[in-house]
């Protein structure tokens, strides 16, 4: 043990605690909060169009309607993903030192705070859409269907890293796993092009602009939420020393990349069902 120990050492940068020379334990104070901001978001905005709605009853097609529900249903969603977020990030910052179970917490919260994130902006998009705001709607379901997944991607990805990183005291980012996440975000982007630019998969986005594919969006994504509420209270009832490996690291990022792709499928349903429109 005494001749690994200056490995160890000589590893962790000058004045740095950890090999990763970040405190996940203070940045999850910064987490909570804007995960309490985008609830706010959600909330103020579910409190307008519900007044909206009320000055308007009776002017409303029943294709509005319906269209109103589903953007009530994803705020909804949203919502209560944003509250659960910004408690699981509270827990995370009550994490005395910066371990691989801090490190395992953060990852778990972090995808609880994207699941609030995609939500929020799913909505969005439907709101443009049942509003009639076509050119709108084009605009930003291309920039969220491309944009948004990659990005939750790399911040997922970049977590998922952290924990192997000081899981083995070195930087995982020249090894295998990284690779493999360029080659899924690659696969993400090539994805956004297939279905922007390609028929090949009307027949799915038209199933996946139902209303019925709203409401087990929103189910689905109260369950993450739920299950990472659960994983947080398991993990932290291990030792500091507990972490992800590689493979389970891996699975979970084979999980999230095609929870994403399934993502950038429903924006741009929403999108198909605006052309099929009159």
């Amino acid at each position: 043990m005494q001749l690994n120990t200056p490995v160890v050492a000589a590893s962790i940068p000058p004045g740095c605690t950890n090999i990763l020379c970040f405190d996940v334990t203070q940045s999850a104070t910064a987490f909570s909060a804007v995960a309490g901001v985008l609830a706010g978001f959600a909330f103020l905005a579910i409190i307008l169009l519900l007044e909206s709605r009320v000055r308007g009853r009776g002017e409303e097609t029943r294709q509005a309607r319906r269209g109103l529900e589903n953007v009530l249903i994803t705020f909804v969603t949203a919502f209560l993903s944003a509250v659960i977020a910004s408690f699981l990030f509270a827990q995370v910052s009550r994490e005395q030192v910066v371990s691989t179970r801090a490190l395992t917490l953060g990852f778990v919260s972090s995808v609880t705070l994207s699941v609030a994130v995609l939500d929020l902006i799913y909505g969005v998009v439907w709101m443009l859409k049942t509003w009639g705001l076509r050119e709108a709607t084009l605009v930003t379901s291309s920039i969220s269907a491309l944009l948004a997944p990659g990005l939750v991607f790399l911040y997922i990805g970049i977590s998922g890293l952290d924990i192997i990183s000081e899981r083995e005291s070195d930087l995982a980012t020249d090894t295998w796993l990284s690779y493999l996440m360029l080659a899924l975000l690659a696969v993400l982007v090539g994805l956004f092009f297939v279905v922007k630019m390609t028929e090949a998969l009307s027949p799915v986005t038209r199933r996946l602009a139902s209303d019925r594919a709203v409401r087990i969006t929103a189910y689905a994504s109260l369950g993450i939420a739920a299950l990472s509420a659960a994983g947080i209270g398991i993990i932290g009832e291990f030792g500091t020393d507990f972490s992800l490996s590689r493979l389970g690291v891996a699975l979970a990022v084979f999980v999230i990349f095609f929870a994403l792709c399934l993502y950038i499928l429903l924006v741009q349903a929403v999108q198909h069902r605006l052309d099929e429109e009159p």
